[in-house]
């Protein structure tokens, strides 16, 4: 939900006596630290597929001179 429709929704609660101010302040404050983690936990399993790529790459960097020398003996 957009942060404008939260703030127009807690004012509203507030107006209605449902949340009292030291909540409001509360949700509000803790709006930055929920960006974060909702961004850290989209970016995530990104660096997990990069660095899967990366020591897959590695992996077959090295296995490939080992493969050709078989075959140059064999």
């Amino acid at each position: 939900m957009p942060a404008a429709a939260d703030d127009i929704l807690l004012q509203l609660a507030m107006e209605a006596g449902l949340v009292s101010p030291s909540e409001a302040d509360a949700a509000l404050a803790s709006a930055p630290a929920n960006a974060v983690n909702a961004l850290t936990s989209l970016i995530e399993p990104l660096m997990i597929v990069v660095m899967a790529v990366m020591v897959g790459t590695i992996v077959i960097a090295l296995f490939l001179p080992i493969v050709r020398i078989i075959q140059l003996l064999g």
